[in-house]
């Protein structure tokens, strides 16, 4: 009896014997009413005894059938670990301020006010958990016609200091479950263009990176990251008044040290001999209405007694 012709496999291509009911490959079952309109052709002894000891093999089509298992397990891990980076929590997460717990926390925006009144060269230092206990107490976001109002809740936001960097991240809630989102800056005081188009002193973010959970993402990220981040901003928005009044920022690890520019022009930044430096919590916890600290004037005003 002549051979039967090959049969392929509609699911996987595998070209099969034509004794087969099931693909010898996936498993799927074959069309074999294409055997009825393919003429047979005359079989060899030699082609028989080939495509018996091929069907009889056990090992046929083994090499393909672990190859295609191989790839199926790499792309599900990788899947899973995109999938674990997104949710898990990035290094350094602060722990969640206790409902009811008192904090000293510092009055940042007011100290940043009382520097750009005060003599250019004066220094204040703000630690990170200080920055952060301001934010926690300061920043309630609600995302008003924002895809988030519907998926998530606003939890708090935090701040990681690094040499010449800061990480601002957003925590939020979907289901009960925080979610993170970052994006990492370099700051620095430069001319920059204000709305009338005039010259002037201000503070320039440059983009560094961005991540959600642990998995890091390109700084050009960062510049399509409003959508998410622009309730935030809006809620600092004096903050970041007041930093365009500062001479210098300078960011180092779990710190950041910000010099005045001088209250009469910020041409002022950096000249003169550098004045010491003045606590932050001194400058931010004035009750005077203006703002200004009396025991930050004998510190910086002072004639200087060198020996």
């Amino acid at each position: 009896m002549p051979p039967l012709p090959t049969i392929a496999c509609k699911e996987c291509g595998h070209v099969n014997e034509g004794e087969r009911v099931y693909c010898h490959n996936c498993g799927a079952k074959l069309d074999r009413s294409v055997l009825l309109t393919v003429k047979q052709q005359k079989e060899t002894p030699e082609q028989k005894q080939r495509r018996i000891k091929k069907a009889m093999s056990p090992t046929a089509g083994l090499p393909r059938i672990l190859l295609k298992a191989l790839a199926q397990a790499v792309a599900a891990g990788a899947i899973m670990a995109l999938i674990l980076d997104l949710v898990l929590p990035p290094p350094g997460v602060p722990p969640m301020p206790k409902k009811g717990e008192f904090l000293d926390i510092l009055q940042l925006d007011l100290a940043l006010e009382n520097l750009a009144m005060a003599p250019a060269g004066v220094r204040i230092s703000m630690k990170e958990a200080e920055i952060n206990a301001y934010l926690n107490s300061k920043v309630r976001l609600k995302y008003d016609g924002n895809i988030f109002q519907s998926a998530t809740a606003f939890q708090r936001t935090f701040v990681r200091l690094a040499s010449g960097q800061i990480q601002i991240t957003m925590q939020t809630a979907l289901l009960d479950y925080p979610l993170y989102f970052s994006a990492r800056y370099g700051l620095h005081i430069d001319s920059i263009r204000n709305a009338k188009g005039e010259v002037e002193q201000g503070v320039v973010a440059t983009p560094l990176g961005a991540s959600i959970g642990r998995l890091h993402l390109p700084a050009q990220v960062v510049e399509y990251a409003g959508y998410v981040f622009e309730p935030l901003w809006n809620s600092l928005n004096r903050e970041h008044r007041l930093l365009d009044h500062v001479g210098s920022i300078d960011i180092r690890r779990d710190e950041i040290v910000f010099s005045a520019a001088g209250p009469s022009s910020a041409s002022h930044s950096g000249t003169g001999a550098a004045q010491p430096m003045a606590p932050a919590s001194a400058l931010g916890k004035s009750t005077n209405a203006l703002g200004k600290v009396p025991s930050l004037v004998p510190a910086t005003l002072a004639p200087s007694h060198s020996h």
